[in-house]
């Protein structure tokens, strides 16, 4: 391509972007446009500078264009913007700031690409009074400010919290006759669901489509995630399921999922999860496995490792290993292939039904598939061997724990110590306490509950 309207040298640039490395070649480049006659124009010593930017190489952008001002090719509003934008990236965004002066004296005023750069840095570092100043100065000077800019502001804003003030440069924004569009939306429902504003949020959702703006996938995910981390989960069930009863906010979500159907925007496995998730932690494993056979896998959904291991450990965490495996059963059938996380839920769940030789032989099954056994795999079948009243078990497991390199934790010694203390075995919970303190370990509120609920007299603590 052509770089400078002063050069008729044509050259590739290199291809440095997101995911490329070529710094070098940049480089390369750079010098041997300094060589040329006639030389590139600044324009084409910006597009180099902006295709390095790119790829975050900001300390190099820096350095050459220090280099292009000692040569007295000079600077325009887009080389000190991205100068602004490198320091900004590097965390120095006073530096950054103080460039504007740099720019002032070159004739130029500060643009909506200034403005967008230092508003997000500023925010992201939480330097939020400067941010607002920017803002204020923004809206005062003669720049034209699109929808882009607004939608970093906001954004921004939103994450530093500052809700008030996100909420006040929407209103300026339409003030101004400019346009908000589904981005602006959904980072101001996404604000609202954060805070727990589900109201605000119903009504933001409302209001895009009131004005033509079709919500998407994110707008309809962030709302059922805001619904289950309120603990509504059954209005995210009835959502799912398409369903026109509940009442309250239940029924507001119902009516929400109704809007997503009609305007045929279908759940993804990103947000099935979010539900089954919510569903399982309230003990309500059975509805979220109808959510994933009736609509997730009915619509063309396939269920990924999450989906089931979630499913698992929600219906081990409530002791119906049938349904448990069932599931495990289901995932391979289906070419998911269980991971440490599965083996684990499924073992808490045998040993909290007492079935140790099931858990055990699930341990072994681990092994033999390559997993790499865990603390939590180790401490939740000692724990269960304990409980079981199979000491001896136990004992043989952590002796493999620290054959395999695992060094115990407080939560091993704290579960031997209750073992010790239930079997009347003083003398040992003596020792295991003394070496709890000796190994560097700070015992904890469960380590002095099980020390003083058995009231031996010579604990030493």
């Amino acid at each position: 391509m052509m770089l400078g309207r002063g050069s008729r040298i044509a050259f590739r640039l290199p291809s440095i972007g997101p995911g490329f490395t070529n710094l070098e070649e940049a480089l390369n480049l750079f010098d041997k446009m300094l060589g040329m006659k006639p030389r590139p124009s600044l324009f084409g010593f910006n597009y180099l500078l902006g295709v390095i930017l790119k790829s975050k190489h900001y300390a190099a952008v820096i350095s050459l264009s220090k280099r292009i001002d000692c040569l007295g090719i000079g600077s325009d509003i887009r080389t000190v913007n991205l100068l602004i934008r490198c320091y900004c990236g590097l965390d120095k965004v006073m530096y950054g700031f103080s460039l504007v002066g740099k720019m002032l004296k070159l004739g130029y005023q500060p643009d909506e690409f200034t403005y967008t750069a230092l508003i997000k840095a500023f925010c992201r570092l939480g330097i939020t009074g400067f941010a607002i100043d920017l803002l204020s100065k923004a809206h005062g000077g003669h720049c034209q400010l699109s929808i882009h800019f607004y939608n970093i502001a906001i954004d921004s804003l939103c994450k530093s919290g500052l809700v008030s003030d996100t909420f006040s440069l929407f209103t300026e924004m339409i003030g101004k006759g400019i346009v908000p569009d589904v981005i602006t939306y959904n980072t101001l429902i996404n604000g609202a669901c954060r805070l727990g504003q589900l109201a605000e949020a119903k009504r933001l959702w409302s209001e895009m489509v009131d004005k033509g703006i079709r919500p998407n996938l994110t707008t309809c995910r962030t709302v059922i995630n805001g619904f289950c981390k309120m603990g509504n989960t059954n209005a995210a069930t009835a959502l799912l399921r398409k369903m026109e009863e509940g009442s309250g906010e239940w029924k507001q979500v119902t009516r929400l999922f109704q809007e997503m159907t009609d305007l045929k925007i279908e759940p993804n496995v990103l947000t099935f999860n979010v539900v089954v998730d919510a569903l399982c932690k309230e003990g309500r494993a059975k509805d979220a496995h109808e959510i994933v056979v009736g609509r997730m896998i009915q619509g063309g959904k396939e269920p990924n490792l999450v989906t089931y291991n979630m499913l698992i450990n929600g219906y081990c965490l409530q002791g119906q290993m049938d349904n448990a495996i069932k599931v495990f059963e289901e995932m391979v059938s289906r070419g998911c292939v269980p991971n440490i996380f599965t083996y684990n839920s499924l073992i808490n769940g045998y040993c909290m039904i007492q079935r140790i030789d099931i858990a055990l032989s699930l341990f072994a099954d681990m092994s033999q598939k390559g997993l790499v056994v865990n603390k939590v795999t180790y401490n939740t079948l000692m724990n269960g061997s304990c409980k079981a009243n199979r000491l001896e078990d136990a004992k043989k497991l952590f002796s493999d724990m620290q054959i395999s390199g695992q060094p115990p934790d407080l939560i091993t010694y704290n579960i031997f110590l209750n073992a010790y203390c239930n079997s009347q075995h003083y003398d040992d919970a003596i020792a295991l306490f003394r070496a709890i303190k000796n190994s560097g370990l700070k015992p904890d509120v469960i380590t002095y509950r099980t020390v003083f609920s058995w009231n031996v007299q010579s604990w030493e603590i």
